[in-house]
């Protein structure tokens, strides 16, 4: 497949990672992507005028479960075999992607 897969963008309402769990707010400030052609899983939590990420890397990743209820918000449950990695912006600058 020579076209580059392009990610995909979900907005969510909450992520729960054991006991932490973060809910949105505001539209925009809880993200999921999907990095097709990475094969990674990405977390992107606005908190103010910093981002926090939580990557997933696609072979970490033991089990996926989709629940789904009619008029509520599924719910998507990853089972991993190790923790993902955490990273929190610290000096944001504009138009420069988070590191």
């Amino acid at each position: 497949m020579s076209e580059k897969l392009k990610a995909s963008n979900f907005p969510a309402l909450g992520l729960k990672i054991g006991s932490w769990e973060r809910n949105s707010k505001h539209e925009g400030d809880l993200i999921a992507k999907f990095y097709y052609a990475k094969r990674k899983l990405v977390w992107e939590v606005l908190e103010g005028p910093l981002k926090s990420k939580i990557e997933i890397q696609w072979s970490d990743i033991l089990a996926i479960r989709a629940i789904i209820v009619d008029d509520e918000p599924g719910i998507l449950e990853i089972e991993l075999n190790q923790a993902p990695l955490f990273y929190r912006e610290t000096n944001p600058q504009p138009r420069k992607h988070t590191l």
